[in-house]
């Protein structure tokens, strides 16, 4: 059966398989999980998923050294990579990127990590959503969404550390929006 919905939360309860079709392209066919967890590109990214995936635009610093290392960083935004997303991001020669990372895959961190994404940022609005919060945090001109542990959340004002590791960020080219990501094993 074919069944047609605007509605990604139907669509991601129902379906085996979902067709993502953005102004009459096909994006992106394969299940649910595929979908939320290997996005074809930005469009798919921020489509599927409640609250949308964050994007943020960051600088690709390669540094040279004893051990090669590549940072993202942007105005209160760091993102040490893991060995393979560094390797794809110095063959596709980009200066910038957009990462991607899910509201739900931030966590509060007290300190930054060796690996992964570390964001200082300011909450302006604090949603509890009785499960979770909601916070909603600017990092420089960033604006972004955290689900966080609703036992404990932030006040409005407060400056918190987000942080996520590297196996839940997602790449895009900025200009053609595909992602740097390896394609999903059939």
């Amino acid at each position: 059966m074919i069944y047609v919905t605007h509605d990604q939360i139907e669509a991601m309860t129902m379906a085996d398989r979902i067709a993502v079709i953005n102004q009459g392209v096909l994006e992106q066919v394969g299940t649910p999980r595929e979908l939320y967890e290997q996005p074809r590109n930005q469009f798919v990214a921020g489509f599927i998923g409640s609250p949308a995936m964050n994007f943020m635009q960051l600088e690709v610093v390669n540094e040279a050294g004893r051990h090669e290392t590549t940072r993202l960083l942007g105005t209160g935004i760091e993102m040490q990579t893991d060995q393979s997303q560094a390797a794809r991001l110095r063959s596709s020669g980009l200066q910038h990127v957009v990462l991607g990372v899910r509201p739900e895959h931030l966590v509060l961190a007290s300190t930054n990590t060796e690996y992964g994404l570390v964001i200082a940022a300011r909450v302006d609005v604090v949603e509890f959503l009785g499960n979770g919060t909601s916070i909603h945090a600017r990092a420089g001109e960033q604006d972004l969404i955290a689900t966080i542990d609703a036992s404990e959340p932030p006040a409005v004002g407060d400056t918190v550390l987000l942080s996520a590791p590297p196996r839940h960020i997602h790449l895009f080219d900025p200009q053609s929006g595909l992602s740097l990501d390896p394609p999903a094993t059939p």
